[in-house]
């Protein structure tokens, strides 16, 4: 990539130009972080692979947004097949990727309270997120409903996830967790619950009030929506427990 000193200088009066590479309008836009709120998904991987092939590619058809994010965990060398670019682009991409990931989950530590389902999705998101296989995750909660962890609990197939009781509370007590949120993705993208969501979600509950540590909701997320199985009535509601919509 060119330095970017002698973009500013070489582009100096061509600010209303089209046809400018995403480079050259990041420089004009002074490198503000805000600024790549402005670029399309086609221009940031342009950005970040710098592969003239590629970037010629783009300039005809757009990528997807939801195509990129398909391949968001996939290992290099079937990011570098996909999308046909050489595998060290593929690995600059998957970086960029993997720290997406890595900032998503520090702003998970920060400790408001989980009061509503919606707060809850926010931050199971990011962890079943491109997923391609069902993937359980739990929030353990202190007593005032905060984060203290977020468990990978199990990953299963394409259509079906494995949830045993055990496996969500045996590290929710090594954890001091007052409370827990389980969610699992649909890859299929619709988040409605299957009748094994409702009579693993029964099990899970019962398994809760046993141990001392209330289950508060099951999310099931497809891709940018979800279920609260607690809002469809999944149990009887315990309101100074509950998360409130």
């Amino acid at each position: 990539m060119e330095d970017p000193l002698d973009i500013e200088r070489n582009e100096a009066g061509t600010e209303n130009r089209g046809d400018a590479a995403p480079a050259r309008r990041l420089v004009r836009l002074n490198w503000r972080a805000k600024a790549l709120a402005q670029f399309t998904t086609s221009e940031l991987v342009e950005l970040i692979v710098a592969n003239p092939a590629f970037k010629a590619e783009l300039r005809h058809k757009e990528l997807a947004e939801s195509r990129l994010i398909g391949h968001s965990r996939a290992p290099t060398i079937e990011l570098s097949r996909a999308l046909q670019i050489p595998w060290r682009a593929a690995l600059r991409l998957a970086c960029a990727f993997e720290l997406g990931r890595r900032s998503a989950d520090t702003a998970r530590l920060i400790r408001a309270p989980v009061r509503t389902p919606r707060d809850a999705f926010e931050l199971v998101h990011g962890a079943l997120s491109g997923r391609e296989r069902e993937t359980v995750v739990a929030l353990y909660l202190d007593g005032r409903h905060r984060l203290l962890q977020l468990h990978e609990v199990s990953v299963g197939t394409a259509t079906a996830s494995l949830i045993h009781p055990r496996e969500v509370f045996g590290p929710a007590l090594r954890s001091g967790a007052c409370a827990v949120v389980v969610a699992h993705n649909h890859p299929s993208g619709d988040p409605e619950p299957s009748a094994e969501d409702r009579g693993v979600t029964e099990r899970l509950f019962a398994a809760g009030e046993l141990v001392g540590v209330p289950l508060l909701d099951h999310l099931v997320v497809g891709g940018a929506n979800f279920v609260s199985l607690r809002g469809r009535g999944a149990w009887i509601a315990q309101p100074d427990r509950s998360p409130r919509a």
